[in-house]
C-alpha cells in the first residue's frame, strides 16, 4: 500500500549523492552489496531483536560469520538494552533516516531480516521488496498475505531464522528469483486498490444496514 516515489523518494537519479550520505554512516565493509543485513521498523520487544541476537550468538558457536546488522528505527524509552549485541560483530543502530537512505540501504542489503511477533501490516516488507531486497520473516499474523511467494518464511526461533539467512547468503534461493518475486507481490499493493477496497467495505456494510433496517 505504499508508493515509491512518495515514500521512498530513492529514484536513480538521486542514488549517486544517497550513497555518498550513507557512507558516512556505515563501516566501509557494509558498503559493498551483501555487505550487511537490515533491519527496520521500532527498537521494541514486540520487534523480536532479541531474536536477531541469538541467532547471531548461535552463528558465532558455529564458526559462522554473518555480515553485520544494520538497524534503522527510533528505540522506545525503557528499552535502552533491547538486543544489545557485542561490539565485534559491527551491529549499527541508525536511528531515524531519510527516505532516501532507507531506498539506499534497501537496495544494498542482504536482506531485510523482520522478525516481529505482530504486525498490523507490516510496510517494511513491501518497502524491501519493491526495491529487490530479499524478505526474511516469520509467519504469524498479517505478513504471510503482505510477503506472499517472495519471503522467505522462518519460524520465530534462533537456529531457523539463522537457517533462513545462512541459505540467502549461499545464493539459496537465488537473490535474482527472489528480488523478481518481490517486486511483482509489491505490485500488487497499491494506494489505489487500499482506497478502492477500503470504499467496498463501506459500501457492503451499508448494504447490511439497509438490510437489517
Amino acid at each position: 500500500v505504499f508508493s515509491t516515489s512518495r515514500n521512498l523518494g530513492c529514484s536513480a537519479a538521486s542514488l549517486p549523492s544517497t550513497l555518498s550520505t550513507i557512507s558516512v554512516l556505515l563501516p566501509p565493509r557494509s558498503l559493498r552489496p551483501g555487505g550487511f543485513f537490515l533491519f527496520v521498523g521500532s527498537i521494541e520487544p514486540g520487534k523480536n531483536l532479541t531474536l536477531l541476537r541469538e541467532s547471531y550468538l548461535m552463528a558465532e558457536s558455529k564458526g559462522v560469520t554473518l555480515p553485520p546488522l544494520l538497524i534503522v528505527g527510533a528505540r522506545w524509552e525503557g528499552v535502552a538494552r533491547e538486543a544489545a549485541p557485542p561490539a565485534a560483530w559491527g551491529w549499527r543502530f541508525l536511528g531515524r533516516q531519510s527516505d532516501a537512505v532507507l531506498g539506499a540501504l534497501y537496495r544494498r542489503a542482504e536482506a531485510l531480516v523482520f522478525p516481529s511477533k505482530y504486525e498490523g501490516f507490516g510496510l517494511p516488507l513491501l518497502e524491501a521488496m519493491r526495491c529487490g531486497c530479499p524478505v526474511v520473516c516469520g509467519r504469524v499474523a498479517s505478513l504471510p498475505e503482505v510477503g506472499g511467494d517472495a519471503a522467505c518464511y522462518a519460524d520465530l526461533e534462533p537456529a531457523a531464522f539463522l537457517r533462513a539467512m545462512v541459505g540467502l547468503l549461499a545464493g539459496d534461493p537465488p537473490r535474482e528469483e527472489i528480488a523478481a518475486r518481490g517486486r511483482a507481490q509489491a505490485a500488487r499493493f497499491t494506494w489505489e486498490r487500499c482506497a478502492s477496497e477500503t470504499v467496498e467495505v463501506y459500501r457492503a456494510a451499508l448494504r447490511l444496514d439497509e438490510i437489517r433496517n
